[in-house]
């Protein structure tokens, strides 16, 4: 799996590569809010790192085209709106 975190979980060192997740500021700066860590031993994974290695111009534009995110809340918030 995809972890995105913004933590040093010790699993991920084991990551063959990276990919960081950033939002620009209003000041023209970018902030950081997390990593992809991927590896070759899994195989969606693996599709994406040789397809960032074969296409370097611009295989990060084609990804950011078809690649899906979703809000999720966590915590009391989430929490709360159970019915239990």
């Amino acid at each position: 799996m995809i972890q995105i975190n913004g933590n040093n979980n010790q699993e991920n060192w084991k990551a063959d590569a990276a990919i960081n997740v950033r939002v620009p500021r209003e000041d023209g700066t970018k902030s950081k809010i997390g990593t992809l860590f991927l590896k070759m031993n899994k195989n969606v994974e693996k599709d994406i790192i040789e397809f960032l290695r074969e296409n370097p111009n611009d295989g990060m534009d084609r990804l950011k085209e078809v690649m899906l995110f979703d809000f999720q809340e966590m915590g009391e918030q989430k929490l709360s709106k159970l019915a239990i």
